[in-house]
């Protein structure tokens, strides 16, 4: 079943260079209530100073607008991503316009590591502080790091739609699954996820549909028997992590017509002793 979605940008002017501020985005909701949310949001930044969006920097002018980019019909989130990013490049390489987005979507493994390059080193402050349990939640993204971590003893916890490259490819967009692997065997090479090494390499799945994850027992089987016999690498724990419906999945829901069933589901499903 498609679904529509809309590629948005909000604009205002510059004085002072004779360009315009543009913010890129993307919703399943009409543009006036994705603009009412974002200014709601500026708002509460401007009375506690947290949660940060850039959209902030074309907000705090005296004028500006909401306008449709591109209208479009999509049957997964990953494909609204995917258009987002193409708004995304004709703007930043636009003479006439300043792009404020600070996060660029349906980024690759390469261009993760190159944001967090100029981040690395508070981590590593962070990491080596004495009397304090260090988790990495790496997403693949610091490639000068596995020494690091095996140094000091950090467990690591990377996400991997799938073990399939079809499957993660179409989540996360083309060349993610093959950076993917190639990632965990560096890992896999300094000592993470081997029996008796005692460093941690986790894994994280969360389905890409409107369905709850099947049992985290059973998937991290099919994991480690399926990455071990076609790219010969082990990891410790497979954790199996259900959507939340808020934000675009919640939209996502809502549109698709599957919100309802999503919950049903959520609520036969709740341990409350888990």
């Amino acid at each position: 079943m498609f679904i529509s979605g809309f590629i948005y940008r909000i604009i205002t002017d510059c004085p002072t260079t004779g360009k315009f501020k543009v913010y890129i985005g993307s919703t399943m909701q009409s543009l006036s209530m994705r603009l009412s949310q974002h200014e709601s949001m500026f708002k509460k930044y401007q009375e506690t100073g947290k949660r940060y969006c850039s959209s902030y920097e074309v907000l705090k002018a005296d004028w500006y607008e909401i306008c449709l980019e591109e209208s479009l019909h999509i049957d997964n989130l990953n494909d609204l991503l995917k258009a987002e990013r193409k708004a995304y490049d004709k703007y930043r390489n636009h003479g006439d316009y300043i792009l404020v987005n600070t996060n660029c979507p349906a980024r690759n493994v390469k261009e993760y590591y190159q944001s967090a390059i100029g981040k690395a080193s508070i981590k590593r402050y962070h990491q080596t502080q004495k009397g304090k349990e260090a988790l990495s939640r790496a997403n693949k993204k610091y490639y000068d790091l596995p020494e690091f971590f095996r140094d000091n003893h950090i467990e690591v916890v990377s996400s991997l739609p799938f073990y399939s490259k079809d499957r993660t490819d179409r989540q996360r967009g083309d060349g993610v699954f093959e950076q993917s692997i190639e990632a965990l065997k560096m890992l896999n090479a300094v000592g993470y996820g081997k029996e008796g090494t005692g460093l941690q390499l986790n894994l994280v799945y969360n389905p890409a549909g409107a369905f709850l994850p099947g049992s985290q027992e059973a998937l991290e089987k099919e994991f480690k028997t399926a990455l071990k016999k076609d790219f010969d690498i082990e990891f410790n724990q497979l954790f199996a992590i259900t959507n939340l419906p808020v934000s675009r999945y919640l939209d996502y829901l809502l549109q698709s017509g599957n919100y309802e069933k999503y919950m049903e589901k959520l609520i036969a499903s709740f341990n409350p002793v888990a």
